[in-house]
């Protein structure tokens, strides 16, 4: 009888757990967007396949504040904080554990922090490894979906123009997401369009955090997958934007 229903209890938690992956999927379709996933020796991870658009951003936080305006680009001039706000907010929107903390709290409104205006977050900011909602990628996450079991120098191809609007083609502005080709794995826009914030500072204390991915500004060297660009934390630059992703729905051996 025991057996019984610690199988019951697993059959449900399942049964939970695939309901919420398929809520989360059913969602971003509606901004035709979805998420991958990638091998991962820790957790099983999934990742947008392209940048975090202006339509989502909007929707979500209820502002933006883009310099390259359209709904299906990628947000810019969002500080490495407007990030980790979108994805806690994200993440209760769709009833997802939430995967930053600030003085301990996930809750966004105890943050004392306003996105687009505030400079800094003061408190100690953390995140919780286990947590399933969405997050920025960790360097090494980010570029095993950027290379995609691949050895090229842009992600998906050696011709950057095949795959990203960089310093040559983008008439120096963002474009729609997904215009260009995917990598072998599906993801878009991972060598150009916007840099993109990752969780990671420089382990220096300085206040700076990691951008990847190249953008519309730069010219092809600049765009190669190991090409690590570092900003504070607080700039908005119209350079800059993110991809969110989530340690999906199982995790084990996680440690932060």
């Amino acid at each position: 009888m025991k057996k019984l229903i610690v199988f019951l209890m697993l059959l449900f938690c399942t049964l939970v757990v695939c309901f919420s992956q398929t809520q989360v999927d059913e969602f971003l379709a509606t901004y035709d967007l979805k998420l991958i996933t990638i091998p991962s020796e820790k957790y099983n991870l999934r990742m947008l396949s392209t940048e975090v658009t202006q339509k989502l951003y909007k929707d979500v936080v209820g502002a933006n504040q883009s310099a390259f305006k359209g709904e299906k680009r990628p947000v810019d001039s969002v500080s490495w904080y407007d990030a980790i706000y979108f994805c806690n907010l994200l993440s209760e929107k769709l009833g997802l554990e939430p995967v930053y903390l600030v003085d301990g709290k996930t809750n966004v409104t105890e943050w004392k922090y306003k996105p687009h205006s505030g400079r800094k977050i003061t408190k100690a900011i953390t995140q919780n490894p286990i947590a399933n909602g969405f997050c920025l990628p960790m360097l090494n996450d980010w570029m095993t979906a950027a290379f995609a079991g691949e050895d090229t120098e842009y992600s998906g191809s050696n011709n950057i123009d095949e795959v990203a609007w960089h310093g040559y083609n983008s008439d120096f502005k963002s474009h729609d997401v997904a215009q260009k080709k995917p990598n072998a794995w599906g993801f878009y826009d991972m060598t150009g369009n916007i840099l993109e914030w990752i969780w990671e500072d420089t382990g220096n204390n300085d206040g700076n955090r990691l951008v990847c991915g190249g953008c519309w500004g730069m010219y092809a060297a600049s765009c190669k997958l190991t090409r690590i660009y570092r900003y504070p934390s607080n700039s908005r630059e119209n350079l800059i934007g993110f991809r969110i992703a989530c340690r999906s729905f199982e995790q084990t051996d996680i440690t932060e």
